[in-house]
């Protein structure tokens, strides 16, 4: 008796295990939907008076925006590249001043001022900012991520289209 290999079932295997596997590495084969609500919170934070608070002696370049459904990891940002001749603790006292104002608390802070390689963990903001009018949505500060290691800057917001808060933003205690 000969047995005849099924395409009908392979194809309904991989329909029902391929949006699983999404989330792990294997969106460009499925692909992630972009939702009309992570679009609206981009373009609010595009507008944001936020990124237009730009530290005295400091140069801005222009904003840059990518959507939660066009990043490896789905999270979408919209962010600003600030070059200074400021002193860090001078860049991070200005934000902790002027972002309370546009209604963004501090929640999280490295602790001193070490820059790659010698002490900041990568990937992690040196502030970390939450709105309740912005649930969901981070605002963070990097220092030192940018060709100028000495002056360059980052303010970006961080969003995913679901829960997020600054405790996405730091690793779990490392143990050795």
């Amino acid at each position: 008796m000969r047995r005849t290999f099924r395409w009908s079932v392979l194809g309904v295997a991989l329909l029902v295990a391929t949006p699983g596997l999404a989330g792990c590495g294997f969106g460009g084969i499925v692909g992630r939907k972009c939702t009309p609500e992570a679009d609206a919170v981009m373009r609010r934070l595009e507008a944001s008076p936020v990124l237009q608070l730009i530290p005295p002696d400091t140069t801005a370049h222009e904003p840059y925006s990518k959507r939660p459904c066009d990043d490896d990891d789905n999270l979408g940002s919209v962010s600003r590249q600030l070059t200074s001749t400021l002193k860090d603790r001078e860049l991070l006292t200005y934000f902790r001043e002027e972002f309370p104002k546009q209604g963004w608390g501090l929640r999280q802070e490295l602790p001193g001022l070490s820059r790659e390689p010698d002490g900041l963990r990568t990937g992690e903001p040196h502030q970390c900012y939450e709105n309740p009018a912005e649930p969901n949505v981070t605002l963070e500060i990097f220092l030192g991520l940018g060709d100028n290691p000495d002056t360059d800057l980052f303010v970006a917001f961080h969003f995913n289209g679901g829960t997020y808060s600054c405790a996405n933003t730091t690793s779990p205690a490392q143990t050795r």
